[in-house]
């Protein structure tokens, strides 16, 4: 609903759908098509929360927010879970498990779990897109449309984010989308234990863009 009021038409029935109607809208510029995707609700950052009445998970792990006190557990992946399950960092280093919610607020239960599959990571029913999510569709997403990305890898954070080249003078710039937590935030998070300011590698399909910029 928010894109039809924005961009007007009639609403798309799918998500290739969607992405037909932001190639329509931005003509032969990659630069705005991009700008469109990134701004679209597909990409935007989720957090992990109750799948029936959005009650949030808290994503601290100070003294009051351990996994039992905000209401989560890690449980073994189902057979059909199994093969889109990887590990990752939530709340801390995870192996490939999922995790349990019994929401505080409702009382209904959620399963959630990290992956790198598009089919997973586009669920709309309040599934969890963090970072890590939101960049491996991006990049899915950069491949299918041809948009030149490379991915920026802090060696000893917990953060990952993209940048995309301008079409004016072929800089690299980042990509922010609506809710996306900017390399500052997580600077300012160090006190939490989620990494330092050591090392930052860009990593590109080309040589060019592939840096080390911390």
């Amino acid at each position: 609903s928010r894109c039809l009021k924005q961009y007007g038409g009639l609403s798309p029935t799918t998500w290739r759908d969607c992405l037909s109607r932001l190639k329509t809208l931005s003509g032969d510029s990659r630069e705005q098509l991009w700008s469109y995707v990134i701004a679209h609700p597909m990409t935007e950052y989720v957090p992990n929360q109750c799948q029936r009445c959005g009650h949030i998970v808290p994503d601290e792990t100070t003294p009051g927010y351990t996994d039992a006190e905000v209401g989560i557990s890690e449980v073994p992946p189902t057979a059909s879970e199994r093969p889109f399950v990887r590990g990752g960092y939530y709340r801390g280093a995870r192996s490939a498990v999922a995790f349990l919610l019994r929401c505080p607020e409702c009382g209904d239960e959620s399963r959630w779990f990290r992956s790198s599959a598009a089919q997973v990571i586009l669920n709309p029913n309040r599934w969890g897109r963090l970072c890590g999510e939101q960049e491996d569709l991006r990049a899915a997403l950069a491949r299918h449309l041809s948009v030149p990305l490379r991915a920026i890898l802090p060696l000893d954070w917990d953060h990952v984010w993209s940048e995309t080249r301008r079409e004016a003078d072929g800089a690299w710039v980042a990509c922010q989308g609506p809710g996306d937590a900017p390399a500052a935030n997580f600077a300012g998070r160090l006190d939490e234990g989620i990494g330092a300011w050591t090392r930052v590698i860009a990593v590109s399909a080309d040589v060019e863009g592939t840096s080390d910029v911390t």
